[in-house]
């Protein structure tokens, strides 16, 4: 077939030809890959350069494009973002995403779970991007780059496929109207095998949380289970009813926060703030420090 629109599903008719003659035509869907310049390959990753491609690389995840093996490199400074890519489980990012030291500008508002990428799944990368304007929830799970991740329910594959963001930048403002809020993402939960690493990241942006429950932190607002923090820095304000930590609100299970600072304002009315974590039921915090 040719001529057909890239980065959708195509309704196409067909019919065989055997010795008994030709039979009926059929109606059958066949997805195309998006038409990015590139092949996917992390020595010819696809090219990233506007709206237009992200919004080919969304509505194509939607429509079934599968990004898990895939590599994305971003091009230019893209502005006027209004959309988040990866929207609910079934169409969780799982590719390398490159933002190559450029950044989208971000102008985000929903009910649930918002960021540059609403959500991820295990094997995402996602380095040396900056995101800039501002990310808004009517309720929860806002962040700069993943809005949330929970890999609780999804079973290991062979090998280690851990989620990774790296060298990333927040200068956007972030504020969920119930909680979990972070400068990189709101909230993590593991499946026991699979870490999140956060490496070597920096928060400029605001972040508030509003409810009487909220997380909110400078990197992260809730790590649940299974993740490393380390090289990480917070310049921003935080602002959380109760939980509210420089770098991050609340590491609960297996988190260990390393070599990160905060000289950002953290406020709050409850008693759980601190300048490296609001509070930790059992993460760990090495070589750290608070100005």
């Amino acid at each position: 077939f040719t001529n057909l629109a890239p980065g959708v599903n195509n309704k196409l008719y067909v019919r065989g030809c055997n010795e008994n003659g030709v039979s009926k035509w059929k109606s059958v869907t066949a997805l195309t890959d998006p038409d990015f310049t590139g092949s996917g390959t992390e020595e010819d990753p696809y090219h990233i350069y506007s709206k237009n491609d992200l919004k080919m690389l969304a509505d194509g995840m939607v429509a079934g494009f599968r990004t898990r093996g895939k590599h994305f490199i971003q091009m230019s400074d893209i502005e006027g973002v209004n959309f988040s890519i990866g929207t609910g489980a079934k169409y969780y990012f799982r590719g390398t995403y490159d933002g190559n030291g450029y950044s989208v500008d971000l102008n985000l508002y929903a009910n649930y779970n918002q960021g540059f990428f609403e959500s991820v799944g295990n094997g995402a990368v996602i380095k040396n991007l900056t995101v800039t304007g501002k990310v808004e929830t009517g309720y929860w799970q806002a962040a700069g780059i993943v809005g949330y991740v929970d890999l609780s329910a999804v079973a290991p594959i062979e090998g280690y496929q851990h989620v990774v963001i790296e060298n990333c930048v927040n200068k956007a403002t972030i504020k969920a109207g119930d909680n979990n809020v972070g400068g990189m993402i709101s909230d993590f939960n593991s499946n026991g095998t699979d870490y999140l690493y956060i490496i070597n990241c920096t928060n400029y942006g605001t972040i508030s949380a509003v409810s009487s429950s909220s997380y909110a932190g400078g990197i992260a607002g809730r790590l649940q289970k299974d993740a490393i923090v380390k090289n990480c820095a917070n310049h921003g304000e935080i602002n959380a009813q109760s939980y509210s930590g420089g770098v991050v609100a609340y590491p609960r299970t297996n988190v260990h926060i390393v070599d990160c600072y905060n000289t950002g304002n953290v406020n709050g009315t409850g008693e759980r703030l601190g300048g490296i974590s609001g509070y930790s039921s059992s993460g760990n915090i090495y070589n750290c420090y608070n100005t």
